[in-house]
């Protein structure tokens, strides 16, 4: 886009904050070491202050790493870069037979589990691009990145994004899409004859939606303090979604209101459940499967509190937070990492911090480079 590669403070900031928040809420994630001010001047829509990013991660091979050699045809350096993945983050896969197919089962299993963990948060990434997917399944590039408040599958929040590409809802089509992107490139390695390679690469590749299903169930029954997921289960959690959408309810609240109604501790009136359309059948379900599955109110509710966040990156506070900074003060940026360290454990006098923003205006985030 015709851009100077440069970065501003701001921008620099939130992926500190964000992609610390991802480290404590146990989400596979790059970190950062520093944010630097290099004193220069950053063109925008205004001048803004100029900043380096130290970025630390396992390592910095993206899929877009792979494409690059195959677009290349660059075979021998395509391999010299396979094995290098393989000796850093899968030894175990040396000894196996059909290599490649071994390394991109598992590269799509590490990439589902990381998707997964963006949605059961209600995280965002914004830009999903094979550029920004590391081979390693951690977290990379915070750009116009941001937290769901209300439950909404379509939201998006990316400035870039005019059609919904990279939407909550889209991001498992992504990782597929990204997968086969890298797929794409294995094809001259996996067997001299392209057709059979394809035919092996998409038989891998097939199993990606049925492993991300199983796997999101997994994961989203957690959040309900179930363990095993069954049928029932499954038409809990989405009957549960429905209603949040139906009835715009925050998605990160929901849960910990849901889990302080079991402990008794909240009235629905004192919950975003108020007033909420279809709610009462659906807890009143909810009641009997763990009666079905002997499972007491109380020991499901402290499931619940340590596996659902109170405290996430939320847009409005981010970025007050940011705005001060840059001019010298971070002490707001302080405060937000400190409660996001003990993301799951509510302090008193806090309470703002777990609340969505008051403001109708919808969130618009913006690449930082």
């Amino acid at each position: 886009r015709d851009g100077d590669g440069k970065a501003a403070l701001g921008p620099m900031l939130r992926e500190y904050i964000i992609s610390e928040a991802m480290h404590y809420l146990n989400i596979p994630t790059t970190r950062s070491l520093a944010v630097i001010k290099t004193g220069e001047k950053v063109i925008r829509e205004k001048e803004l202050k100029g900043a380096i990013l130290t970025r630390v991660a396992t390592s910095h091979l993206r899929v877009g790493t792979f494409q690059y050699f195959a677009y290349k045809k660059d075979d021998s350096n395509l391999k010299t870069l396979i094995n290098f993945t393989i000796n850093k983050h899968y030894p175990s896969l040396k000894n196996k037979e059909n290599l490649y197919l071994n390394l991109i089962d598992k590269l799509m299993e590490k990439q589902i589990d990381l998707i997964v963990n963006w949605m059961r948060v209600g995280f965002i990434h914004g830009v999903m691009n094979t550029d920004n997917m590391l081979v390693s399944g951690e977290t990379i590039d915070y750009g116009p990145c941001a937290f769901m408040d209300e439950y909404n599958p379509s939201i998006y929040f990316s400035s870039i994004d005019k059609h919904g590409r990279y939407s909550y809802k889209n991001q498992p089509a992504i990782m597929i899409w990204n997968l086969s992107k890298l797929a794409e490139a294995f094809i001259p390695l996996v067997d001299k004859n392209k057709e059979k390679a394809v035919i092996e690469l998409s038989e891998v590749l097939n199993l990606a939606m049925p492993t991300y299903q199983e796997y999101f169930y997994i994961e989203m029954s957690k959040k309900f303090g179930l363990k095993n997921v069954d049928q029932k289960v499954m038409n809990l959690i989405n009957n549960y979604l429905k209603i949040l959408m139906d009835n715009s309810v925050d998605f990160v609240l929901s849960f910990r209101d849901l889990g302080k109604l079991l402990s008794d501790n909240k009235k629905i009136d004192d919950t975003v459940f108020k007033n909420v359309k279809n709610f009462n059948n659906w807890y009143f379900e909810f009641l009997n499967l763990l009666s079905l599955k002997k499972l007491t109110k109380l020991k499901v509710s402290k499931t619940m509190e340590s596996y659902n966040p109170c405290y996430i990156p939320r847009n409005h506070l981010v970025e007050d937070a940011i705005i001060n900074a840059v001019t010298g003060d971070m002490k707001k940026i302080n405060l937000i990492t400190e409660l996001l360290k003990e993301p799951f454990t509510e302090k008193n006098g806090y309470e703002s911090y777990t609340k969505p923003s008051s403001s109708d205006k919808r969130y618009v985030t913006y690449c930082g480079t």
